[in-house]
């Protein structure tokens, strides 16, 4: 379960960076080039959430099917526990 935080959180770094690279922007007489939309990491990440949700964040199909896997990589362990509390250890399994 560890693991699966860990990639949800860089998900979401590398959803925000990219967002920070791409947005337009605009050159200041003192020669800095700055972003029109957000101004940091931080800021681009809230806006995220007031203008999209939580789910934002994780917008794209890419990232649907990593939150998927996700699920069902935390769901796997219990069913594997629950089917050896009911029909023993693996080496009497009816198979």
């Amino acid at each position: 379960m560890q693991c699966n935080t860990v990639l949800r959180c860089l998900k979401m770094a590398s959803k925000t960076l990219t967002r920070m690279y791409n947005q337009p922007t605009e050159r200041l007489p003192d020669g800095r080039t700055v972003g029109l939309l957000y101004k940091n990491p931080i800021d681009c990440l809230w806006k995220t959430l007031k203008a999209e949700g939580i789910f934002g964040w994780y917008k794209g199909s890419y990232d649907l099917l990593h939150l998927l896997v996700c699920l069902a990589a935390q769901a796997f362990p219990m069913t594997q526990d629950q089917w050896h509390t009911s029909y023993g250890s693996p080496r009497t399994l009816p198979c």
